[in-house]
Order: structure tokens, then sequence, then C-alpha cells
């Protein structure tokens, strides 16, 4: 997932307000060194929720969420990391 999508808000806006739109964002864990294990050159957790929170504020037409995968085994699959993205 890239920031990049927020340089189309206004763009997705507009498709929002007659088709139905979304943007998902893919997180894989809500750990910073972890996500830079897994991805180390995607955006971190932070700024992938700061997408989803950008979007909600500025572009209330368009719909967004989380996609919670991949969910790797023994490393993001506990309990208190799927939480830590809810």
């Amino acid at each position: 997932m890239s920031i990049l999508v927020l340089r189309d808000l206004q763009l997705l806006e507009s498709i929002g307000k007659y088709n139905w739109c979304t943007v998902s964002v893919t997180i894989t864990t809500a750990d910073p060194a972890k996500a830079g294990f897994l991805e180390p050159r995607a955006p971190a957790p932070e700024a992938r929720f700061g997408i989803i929170r950008q979007i909600k504020d500025a572009a209330a037409p368009v719909q967004a969420g989380v996609l919670l995968m991949p969910v790797v085994p023994l490393l993001c699959d506990s309990p208190e990391d799927r939480e830590a993205i809810e």
C-alpha cells in the first residue's frame, strides 16, 4: 500500500458521490519492527492507519478499511497483535 492514494483523494471522493468507492489498506501488524522486517520498503503501520483516518476525515463518500493479511503464523498471529489493529 502506498500513501500516494491520498494524492487522488478528491477524485475518489467524486467517484464515491455517484458510485461505490472503497480503499482497502493492507496491514499485517501494528508493530513497526515486525512490519519493517516483513516489508522493509513499505509505509510503516502508523502511516497506513493514517491513510484510513485521512480518507474517513476528508472524503465521507469513500469507504475505507483494513485488510488484515497476510497473517504470518508465530510472528503476527497473537491475540495482542490482532487486537492492536482493531
